[in-house]
C-alpha cells in the first residue's frame, strides 16, 4: 500500500481513462492487476484486478465487492453462486470461528452505552425479490434484550419468524432468555407454549 502510495504522490502522468469509471490513476504493477483511484475529493476508489473494479470505497465509506454502487456499508454482489466463509485453524480445541453483533446505547463510536430492557441487539434476514421487482423479506431472526443488562452477560430473546405473501409470521418461534419456547407467543410461560391465533385448541 505504501508503495502504491508513494507512485501515486511521484506519478503525474500515470493518468487514464476507463469505460463507466471516468479518470484516475492507473497502476499494472502486479501481473494482470490494476489499481485506480478516480480523481477529486468525493470520487470512489476501485481495486480492479484483471480490469474489471471487483472492490469498490465510495467517499461516504461504503464497500462493494463486484458492484461499484454499494447499497450498503458493506454491499457484496455477484452473478451466480457468493459465499462469505470465515475460517479458523487452530490445534485449541476452545478457539473457534465467531461472527458477531454488537450494539451499543450510544451514537459515539468511541464510547459504549449500556443496553436497556426492550432493544433490538442484532437480525438477520434473508429476503427475495417480490411481485413488484424490489427487495422484500421472506425470513428474519432477531435477538432483543429482556431485562437490565448484567456485568458479563445480557438477557436476550431469541425470535424466528417466516413471512406468508402478506407478512410476517409474528412470534413464529421465540426462545426466552429464561429457555422457555413459545410458538406463536413471545411469553410462553411454561417450557413449550403454543399458543394458536384462530380456533380454540393449539394442536401439537
Amino acid at each position: 500500500i505504501v508503495q502504491l502510495l508513494q507512485m501515486g504522490l511521484n506519478n503525474t502522468h500515470g493518468y487514464a481513462g476507463l469505460p463507466g469509471l471516468g479518470m484516475g490513476l492507473l497502476s499494472s504493477d502486479a501481473p494482470n492487476g490494476f489499481l485506480i483511484t478516480a480523481t477529486g475529493p468525493t470520487a470512489p476508489i476501485y481495486i480492479a484486478p484483471g480490469g474489471f473494479p471487483w472492490v469498490t470505497m465510495t467517499s461516504t465509506g461504503r464497500i462493494g465487492v463486484g458492484t461499484t454502487t454499494p447499497s450498503y456499508m458493506i454491499d457484496v454482489e455477484k452473478s451466480g453462486a457468493a459465499d462469505i466463509v470465515v475460517s479458523t485453524h487452530s490445534i485449541i480445541g476452545s478457539v473457534e470461528a465467531t461472527f458477531k453483533l454488537q450494539k451499543s446505547k450510544s451514537s459515539n463510536i468511541l464510547s459504549l452505552g449500556t443496553t436497556l430492557t426492550g432493544e433490538d441487539l442484532g437480525r438477520f434476514d434473508v429476503l427475495g425479490v417480490g411481485s413488484g421487482v424490489t427487495r422484500v423479506p421472506g425470513f428474519n431472526m432477531k435477538f432483543r434484550q429482556d431485562g437490565a443488562a448484567g456485568a458479563s452477560f445480557v438477557p436476550t430473546d431469541a425470535y424466528l419468524e417466516t413471512c406468508t405473501s402478506a407478512a410476517y409470521n409474528t412470534n413464529q418461534l421465540v426462545l426466552t432468555t429464561g429457555g422457555k419456547v413459545g410458538i406463536g407467543t413471545s411469553t410462553p410461560a411454561q417450557s413449550l407454549e403454543v399458543y394458536q391465533v384462530s380456533g380454540d385448541t393449539a394442536k401439537i
